[in-house]
Order: C-alpha cells, then sequence, then structure tokens
C-alpha cells in the first residue's frame, strides 16, 4: 500500500493546527458566556486550556503515530478500515461525516440564535434560515480553500475569542 506523496499537497503548520484542534474539540464560543457567569473566568480560561491538552494531545499523538504506520490519505477511516474492514471502515467513515455536516448545521443556528437575541430582535423566519445557510456557506468556502485557510480562520476565531476572557481575567485581578 504505498502512494506517492503530492508535492502540491500544502499543510498547515503547528501554530494552525493547534487553533484547529482547540476549536475542533471545544466547539467555539457557544456557551461560553454561561461559563463565565456560573464558573468565573478564571475557571473558563483554565477549562479553555486545559480540555485540549487531555483531548487533543492523545488524539493527535495516535494520529501521527498511524499517520506514520499507514501514510494514506483518508485518516482514520482508511485505518478504521485496515483494521477491522471495510463494514467498519465505512461506519466510521459515515459516523465522521455525518456528524460534520450535523454539528455544522448547528453550529450556525446556533450563531444566528446569538445574532437574534442579543444583537437583532426582527431576525425571525426566513431571515433566520438565510443568515445560517450564508454562515454554512461560508464555513464551506472557507475549508474547500484548504487546511491553511482553515488554520487561519480558526486562529482568528478563537483569539478573538480568547481576547475578551483574558479581559475579564486581567479585570478579576486587578480588583
Amino acid at each position: 500500500m504505498t502512494t506517492a506523496r503530492n508535492p502540491a499537497l500544502r499543510k498547515a503548520t503547528l501554530f494552525y493546527f493547534v487553533f484547529v484542534m482547540f476549536s475542533y474539540t471545544t466547539g467555539g464560543p457557544f456557551g461560553l458566556e454561561s461559563m463565565v457567569t456560573t464558573s468565573g473566568p478564571g475557571m473558563t480560561l483554565l477549562y479553555l486550556l486545559f480540555i485540549p491538552f487531555f483531548w487533543c494531545i492523545p488524539v493527535s499523538l495516535v494520529s501521527a503515530e498511524l499517520t506514520t504506520a499507514m501514510p494514506v490519505e483518508g485518516g482514520f477511516y482508511r485505518w478504521t478500515r485496515a483494521a477491522f474492514g471495510d463494514f467498519w471502515g465505512f461506519l466510521a467513515g459515515w459516523w465522521n461525516w455525518s456528524a460534520s455536516f450535523l454539528l455544522g448545521g448547528t453550529y450556525a443556528v446556533l450563531f444566528t440564535d446569538y445574532l437574534a437575541n442579543y444583537y437583532l430582535p426582527a431576525l425571525t423566519g426566513y431571515k433566520h434560515w438565510l443568515v445560517s445557510f450564508a454562515l454554512i456557506a461560508f464555513i464551506t468556502w472557507i475549508n474547500v480553500r484548504g487546511i491553511q485557510m482553515v488554520g487561519k480562520a480558526a486562529t482568528i476565531l478563537e483569539i478573538a475569542m480568547f481576547v475578551p476572557v483574558i479581559l475579564m481575567v486581567v479585570l478579576g485581578l486587578v480588583k
């Protein structure tokens, strides 16, 4: 099972990869307000910094090991298929694919709900649907552009999310 390396294949740098992993494990900013109000900004920041270490690093190490052992495109779908057969490989790929679609749609609707509840109360009915659809289309466009674009976008969004939390921690320490 040998594959030729594609010289045009673009890869994400470690800096961008860290933010992609963090986004994938924490689900983004949804629920951050309730985390800060119930646990405080310090505990929220600790949670957001520690979760990736307990989830991302082990998964990353397993992925790195399997990528080294089986350098094929397809990732865990191909690894599952090689280890357990076509049926389980199919299910692993199907579950991940389905989860990606469901999570993408859920996050788009949650984002639009936030806009409607806090900033644009007139965002109801078909307008709510259009904003959700536009967000899905935008995120799809970023993904189609490649891993480097995904890494940059995840980095920008996560830094934008961390700035208010860090500001609240600093303000809390001052007072």
